[in-house]
């Protein structure tokens, strides 16, 4: 009978054993539960049959407590019937060890796993599998107990062992080889890191399918993103969503992960708009009740809250922060390096509303819990301290905060490398710190360090990024720049105020110019993939430009998704972008403040300004940066601050002109602001080159007046740059070469008498007596003087060889402007800029998503043939292409790379979003941006018969006199003023070189 139970017990323990391996653990409890009953009672408590069957029965029990009562009983029963070496003993140990691993009781497990190991490796070497197996135990141990350096050493001998036994290619190594990575990761080693996932992914992909490799390009990922290599970054992070965005291998944590990651790199690149789309695509998973809680939704929510600390919108910071820490309570213990990054996320909210001594208290706490796990001198320690150091100097300990840099500064370089972002960050706060302490030569030095490093970052991120992306990315230097240039122009030596210069110089515009360059390199090349791919780039941010304008109906009616196309923007410019040999001729050689020296001659200056934040004064001030031939440095002048001058820029009359323009005494009083304090610097000159900056770009500098009445234009000749390295890339002409070299245009197309309305019916009115002051070429009347504009202008062309186009009335569309790329082209015709300040109001339904859109170049437009239509519509006119409006950013879709001269006979032509580094963002970006050489443009609203007489006159210099197109329209100007026009007639209108 006792026979025929445990045959009975044997098969219900075999049952159980296949159910097992099916996954089927109900069916499986319940035949380990009837074998271990019929087991005990044939057999007593004391049998290896019974210890068997305690330990099949743990496999499937849910109760983790259970499961632990039941491995040990089965190790009891082992030690006490084979002894403390048997190989089944072992096993009972591992068990043992992994249920305390399930409970998160991780020290508790460590002792059981040791055991196993010491056994296994008596018995079988210390090459065997289940050696290999001990070893990641002890190791995962090691890293859920935070020992990271213990765990590195367990992986290791698991992969000497997995090497030995499978070769260096085989899956398993690669699966340690991954473990090592993360453990590095966490280390804060992520050279090292980088190393063993990339041989992790090299493995998998030899061996695997596509779908199976997402992990591994996350982790890849990661790595390049600690090495601040963003584009090698986005790259795999994109390969492993794409693979986890697919339905068939989606997985929520996995997404969250992904998600989380990709918006931490845009936020450190500054595009805040698409790292929040990203963090929160990550957050609204966790509204799925199986994940609410995950720890990647806390991860999102602590990322948000960061951007928005960035942002400075310290009300969603902190709620987006309690939520993090929320999650993170529920699941960590208080000393969890989770809850320190909350605590130190906390603190930086503090600092920002001044909240010192709570700062103070929750870097503190945060430190604590990193020093406790991982000593003094973690890569994460140097939060907690740079947070305490940027206090310290707030509250003028400049003594502790130094101290507390130069740890960090010591902890960086050894973790991440001497030229890691992060480290110039240290050396940044370093230079700072002197500064207060009035240690001025050791800030110089320091400066330069950091300024040549920040450039060199700049120009390799622009290599990859979209052009958009790129002044976002301009924007997370701005602080660093405003910090040097104050302290530059106040307490530099010359050797940093060159190097202030030479900052400048290779800063400004420098995103248009790359982008200017793509688009000439790959005209010119016989690469025809990447013509392909530019053709395509092109043809979506065409498509871009109208959907931005559409309604959401609109874009839904054309199964346009906006994100969407964004997203395939990006990636074409990413593919674009990799070409090599179109990055090795695109990559901008800085030019040194020598160079730019070199090129000027005995009587002239460079004047370049630059607008910074002045924390001594608390206020954005101009300053300019002045170069003569014989100087030894630059010499920087304080100009004004920028309150001062607003209201005389300000276009607060109904004609929308500045307060300048409006009078002498207005005229004197901005002289007296901007001009004044560089006249001692600027005796004996007679030609200046300048670069504006901020406001000063809606100054013409011609017209300012002196307390002798006297017109700037008389005293100086002026040469306007959008940045000084067009100045120093101009070939040189000596006077004789510049007198005798005729200038040839061989063709001119002139786009006037546009009619605006469909209902229009042309007339010819009489013009003669048109007051001059008024009649402006703005709002969408037809403007009666474009038609003799453009007829006289031609005509002096024919008259010197040139062929001159005319397109009028309802021929002047959009389509019409692609078709040609002359020498001349000239627009005579409306123009708008919408300024995003503009309030909305009960304005046509186009101004009211021009004025909305976040892209500067959608409100800055010309009017064309139907744009009258648009302009007043409360529809929208679904083709883009057709609405008879040029937007700026239609503009850049344009090639005018044969283009010499562009000329913006039309109101705000000049005007535009104002970019600290990149200047106006408008039609003059664009038009350059699509190749043309120069571009004249007004800055304001002007007449449309005084408009008529200078374009005239403009043409006559350029054409027949065969003047070079700056004096061509300085002379304009000229003969205006002689002729007593007012200031407001012949003054607005620059050409930029």
């Amino acid at each position: 009978m006792q026979t025929d139970s445990l045959d009975i017990a044997q098969t219900l323990f075999d049952m159980g054993e296949r159910y097992t391996k099916l996954g089927n653990y109900n069916q499986a409890f319940e035949k380990y539960e009837k074998s271990l009953r019929i087991r005990i009672d044939s057999l007593g408590e004391e049998h290896l049959d019974v210890g068997d069957t305690y330990h099949g029965f743990a496999r499937v029990n849910n109760d983790l407590e259970k499961v632990l009562y039941l491995n040990e009983k089965a190790l009891e029963i082992r030690l006490s019937l084979l002894g403390n070496k048997h190989t089944d003993v072992a096993k009972s140990y591992n068990n043992i060890g992994s249920t305390y691993g399930r409970l998160g009781k991780y020290k508790e497990g460590m002792e059981p796993y040791k055991k196993a190991l010491d056994i296994w490796k008596e018995a079988f070497g210390k090459y065997d599998p289940l050696v290999a197996i001990a070893y990641h135990n002890i190791g995962c141990t090691y890293r859920d107990l935070e020992k990271y350096e213990k765990a590195i050493e367990s992986y290791k001998e698991e992969l000497k062992i997995r090497e030995e036994l499978s070769g260096e290619n085989h899956l398993q190594v690669a699966f340690v080889c991954n473990h090592i990575g993360f453990v590095y990761h966490k280390l804060g080693s992520y050279e090292s890191a980088l190393k063993f996932h990339n041989r992790a992914l090299n493995i998998r992909i030899d061996r695997l399918h596509e779908t199976k490799l997402a992990h591994s390009y996350n982790n890849v990922g990661i790595a390049y993103f600690k090495l601040s290599d963003y584009e090698s970054a986005l790259e795999f992070l994109n390969k492993a969503l794409k693979i986890w965005e697919d339905e068939s291998t989606a997985n929520y944590a996995n997404l969250t992960m992904v998600y989380n990651n990709i918006g931490n790199i845009y936020s450190n690149l500054g595009n805040y708009e698409k790292a929040l789309e990203f963090h929160n695509k990550a957050f609204i998973i966790g509204e799925d009740e199986l994940v609410r809680n995950h720890l990647n939704i806390s991860h999102a929510a602590y990322s948000i809250a960061r951007v928005y600390l960035s942002l400075g919108n310290y009300t969603e910071a902190l709620q987006w922060g309690e939520k993090a820490i929320e999650i993170r309570i529920k699941q960590l213990e208080e000393g969890h390096t989770f809850v320190a990054d909350c605590y130190n996320l906390k603190a930086g909210i503090c600092e920002r509303l001044e909240k010192y001594d709570k700062a103070i208290e929750l870097n503190k706490k945060a430190l604590e819990i990193w020093t406790n796990k991982f000593g003094e001198n973690h890569i994460h320690s140097v939060y907690s301290y740079r947070n305490l150091a940027y206090i310290y100097s707030k509250l003028g300990r400049y003594e502790e905060a130094l101290a507390l840099y130069e740890e960090v500064l010591q902890i960086r370089i050894d973790k991440l490398g001497k030229n890691h972002p992060e480290v110039i960050t240290s050396y940044t706060n370093i230079a700072r710190t002197h500064q207060a302490l009035h240690n001025y030569k050791t800030a110089d030095s320091i400066w330069h360090i950091v300024i040549n490093q920040n450039l060199k970052r700049l120009n390799d991120t622009y290599l990859f990024l979209p052009d958009n992306q790129r002044l976002e990315y301009s924007k997370t230097f701005e602080d660093v720049y405003n910090n040097f240039y104050s302290y530059a122009a106040k307490h530099g030596n010359e050797d940093t105020k060159r190097l202030a210069a030479y900052l400048l110089i290779n800063t400004k515009s420098l995103a248009l110019d790359y982008a200017i360059s793509v688009r000439e390199l790959i005209n010119n090349t016989d690469d025809e993939e990447l013509k392909t791919l530019h053709n395509e780039l092109n043809a979506i941010n065409r498509n871009i430009s109208q959907a931005e304008l559409m309604t959401d109906e609109q874009r839904k009616e054309r199964d346009w998704e906006l994100t969407a196309m964004r997203d395939q923007q990006e990636d074409l410019t990413r593919q674009l972008l990799k070409n090599e040999t179109l990055r090795e001729r695109l990559y901008k050689t800085p030019i040194t403040w020598q160079n730019t020296q070199d090129k000027l001659k005995s009587k002239e200056a460079i004047l370049d300004f630059v607008r910074f934040y002045e924390e001594s004064d608390s206020t954005w001030m101009y300053y300019a940066m002045l170069t003569r031939k014989n100087m030894s440095a630059p010499q920087f002048i304080r100009i004004t601050d920028q309150k001062a001058i607003t209201s005389l820029l300000q276009a607060d009359n109904e004609d929308g002109q500045p307060s300048y323009i409006l009078s002498n005494d207005n005229l004197k009083k901005l002289y007296q602001k901007i001009w004044q304090p560089l006249t001692p610097y600027l005796k004996g000159i007679k030609t200046i080159h300048l670069s504006p900056s901020g406001l000063l770009h809606r100054v013409d500098f011609d017209v300012l007046q002196d307390e002798n009445d006297k017109y700037l234009a008389e005293q100086f000749e002026f040469h306007y740059y959008k940045t000084m390295r067009d100045f120093t890339g101009k070939k040189k002409t000596n006077f004789l070469s510049k007198r005798f070299k005729r200038i040839q245009y061989s063709d001119a197309v002139f786009f006037g008498d546009i009619n605006y309305n469909s209902s229009f019916e042309k007339e010819s009115p009489d013009t003669s007596d048109v007051e001059i002051a008024s009649n402006l070429r703005d709002d969408i009347e037809p403007i009666p003087a474009t038609e003799k504009e453009i007829r006289q202008a031609g005509k002096i062309n024919e008259k010197n060889g040139g062929q001159s186009i005319y397109i009028t009335g309802n021929d002047a569309t959009e389509d019409t402007v692609k078709y040609y790329s002359p020498d001349i082209m000239h627009f005579a015709t409306h123009g708008k800029y919408l300024s995003p300040l503009d309030s909305l109001g009960k304005r046509a339904a186009l101004q009211n998503r021009l004025t909305i859109t976040s892209n500067p170049l959608q409100r800055s437009m010309l009017l064309l043939s139907g744009g009258g239509d648009t302009w007043i519509s409360k529809e929208y006119i679904s083709r883009a292409d057709k609405d008879g409006i040029l937007t700026a950013y239609e503009v850049t879709h344009l090639d005018l790379s044969n283009t010499k001269i562009v000329v913006l006979s039309a109101c705000n032509t000049g005007l535009g979003d104002i970019h600290d580094t990149e200047g106006v963002l408008g039609l003059q970006s664009a038009f350059k941006l699509a190749g043309v050489e120069h571009v004249v443009v007004s800055l304001w609203k002007v007449n449309d018969t005084a408009t008529k007489e200078l374009m005239v006159a403009f043409y006559k210099n350029l054409l027949n006199k065969k003047q070079d197109t700056p004096t061509a329209l300085r002379n304009a100007k000229t003969e205006m003023r002689r002729e007593g026009a007012k200031p407001i007639n012949w003054a607005g209108f620059i050409l930029i070189e």
